[in-house]
Order: structure tokens, then C-alpha cells, then sequence
């Protein structure tokens, strides 16, 4: 089952497979992990509804969002996840230069997947075109 898992994740994610894999995402504009642990059904089932839903797959390659899968199941992973603070799987984060701008942890369909995505984004852009307020002159 897992390696039937690993590989559909595949056909929509870049897998995660060592520290210095993840490490790269700090030279990525955009990137989503869904982190996950290979014996977890809920996991398995939402690997299964991203890679049905064509809207996920489309939304990703429309705003040149990267997809990570990251299986906190294996031993050199794990210390890392539990680095990040991910105690509960699935756990979907959102990344901007490696900076982690969002975290929803449950599973989503792949319809409520873009919407989360797309407004943590949406507020990192909000956020930069805020004007910064001058210091009053004494």
C-alpha cells in the first residue's frame, strides 16, 4: 500500500527525502508540504483526493506552486518533524522562502486545499503592499 502511495504522490508532489531536501525550500517562493506518516489512512486518502482533483494539480501549475510530500514515518524525517512542531498528521503548511506562512492540520478535500493555499498567500500579498507609517518628527 505504501509504495502504491509514494508513487501516486509522485505523479503531483516532489518527495521529501532527507533534511537538506527540505532545507531547500528556504530558495522557493512558493511551496506546500502535506505532511504525512505512511500508515495513516487519512493521509493515504488525502494523497488520493489531490491527485483526483484536477483543480489541485491546475492551481499549483497555474501560480508555480510547489507540492511537497513529506513522510515523517522514516527515522531521519521524524526528528525533523518533530523539529517543525508536526504532531499530527495529515498537516498541510505553506511556505514563502522557506518562511512557514500558514499550517492547517486535518484533512482537506481538494477543493478546500486551493482555498487555503490560495488565501495564505493572498495575505502575504496583502501584507506587502500595506504602506509602512512614517515616524512623526518631534
Amino acid at each position: 500500500m505504501e509504495k502504491y502511495i509514494i508513487e501516486r504522490a509522485e505523479e503531483l508532489c516532489t518527495i521529501i527525502n532527507t533534511e537538506v531536501d527540505f532545507k531547500g525550500l528556504a530558495y522557493l517562493e512558493n511551496a506546500v508540504v502535506l505532511f504525512v506518516a505512511h500508515g495513516a489512512v487519512p493521509c493515504h486518502e488525502a494523497i488520493d483526493d489531490y491527485l483526483s482533483d484536477n483543480l489541485v494539480a491546475d492551481y499549483l501549475k497555474k501560480e508555480n506552486i510547489n507540492f511537497f510530500y513529506f513522510d515523517g514515518s522514516f527515522k531521519e524525517l521524524k526528528d525533523l518533524a518533530d523539529e517543525m512542531g508536526v504532531d499530527q498528521v495529515p498537516t498541510i503548511a505553506v511556505y514563502t522562502y522557506g518562511l512557514e506562512i500558514g499550517r492547517f492540520i486535518g484533512r482537506l478535500s481538494g477543493a478546500e486545499l486551493v482555498d487555503f493555499v490560495r488565501k495564505m498567500y493572498d495575505t502575504v500579498i496583502s501584507f506587502d503592499k500595506v504602506p509602512l507609517q512614517q515616524g512623526s518628527e518631534q
